[in-house]
């Protein structure tokens, strides 16, 4: 069961979305990442999940995945992030500028739409199915 569609091309992080996808992320899994579940996990578990359900539920390579996710190291800095730092930073800037500052504030086509982490399969489908079926 699928929450997110893409229906236009998008680059993030080296990954080309060229196609329709329709499935990203089950919603059968979302309680193995509440904070109960993963409190005492570090973050290379939480790592090795996410790519697996990435690889699972995406058919992309949890290799690849994973290649992303490992720290930089750049000589002087304690902080360097990974290969996707900058894409989430980007994200949460075009975010701000549009006055979301909190989860799950959800933009489709560039405008904010009014959404919840509670709503069911069924609840995005209705929103997102006639996007993904253009």
């Amino acid at each position: 069961n699928a929450v997110i569609c893409f229906v236009k091309n998008m680059t993030m992080s080296g990954f080309t979305l060229t196609q329709k996808v329709s499935a990203i992320s089950p919603l059968s899994a979302k309680e193995d990442y509440f904070d109960i579940n993963t409190y005492d996990k570090t973050r290379t578990q939480l790592y090795e999940s996410l790519t697996e359900l990435a690889a699972k539920s995406a058919g992309v390579a949890k290799d690849d995945v994973m290649a992303l996710l490992v720290m930089s190291v750049v000589e002087g800095q304690k902080n360097p992030g990974n290969a996707v730092t900058q894409d989430l930073k980007w994200e949460v800037k075009y975010s701000r500028m549009l006055g979301m500052h909190v989860s799950p504030t959800t933009t489709i086509n560039g405008l904010v739409v009014d959404t919840s982490s509670g709503w069911t399969l069924e609840q995005w489908c209705e929103i997102l199915d006639p996007l993904c079926n253009a």
